[in-house]
């Protein structure tokens, strides 16, 4: 969870209710932004990211193919261990780890349910300051693992279906 976020009580306990399996690696809830100032660029931010999680991640996650966002996310520390941990050359560590996660075969369920709140960019500067780290991160993870992506081998873990939701979700 981001530090400008605050969780519901019962957030953790309803992804704990999600991780039921040896399989479900991680739980990932919407990223909700609370209304603070209600400039354009806290709107811009709002509707973007309730487009990324009310539309976006609805198809991906019947598909095993959730994008993991870390703010909003319970990781089973089990697989977190087995992963040894975040990518610490990743600008976006979160959904590195979570296509680590789908190499492997597990799930990320994704459960469309407002468990949390935080602070939208609130500036020009502030919203495209994000936006560049999540682009730098993005086309990292690519490069990265652009042969499991665009060049799988024939028992590639990643589906056509998955391959498709990762590499489109970070353009």
């Amino acid at each position: 969870i981001d530090a400008d976020y605050v969780a519901e009580p019962r957030w953790i306990e309803t992804a704990l209710a999600y991780i039921d399996t040896e399989k479900v690696a991680a739980v990932q809830f919407p990223q909700i932004y609370k209304k603070e100032s209600g400039n354009d660029i806290e709107k811009l931010a709002t509707l973007e990211q309730r487009m990324a999680f009310d539309i976006g991640l609805m198809p991906r996650t019947h598909h095993n193919a959730t994008l993991l966002h870390g703010t909003m996310c319970v990781i089973n520390s089990k697989v977190l261990d087995q992963m040894n941990g975040w990518a610490t050359w990743s600008a976006a560590d979160d959904s590195e780890l979570g296509l680590r996660i789908a190499l492997t075969g597990k799930d990320i369920r994704y459960v469309h349910e407002n468990m949390g709140q935080g602070v939208a960019p609130q500036t020009v500067h502030e919203f495209f300051k994000q936006r560049r780290r999540w682009c730098y991160g993005a086309i990292g993870i690519m490069l990265k693992y652009w042969k499991e992506l665009f060049f799988p081998r024939k028992k590639s873990t990643l589906n056509h279906k998955q391959r498709h939701y990762f590499v489109f979700g970070w353009l």
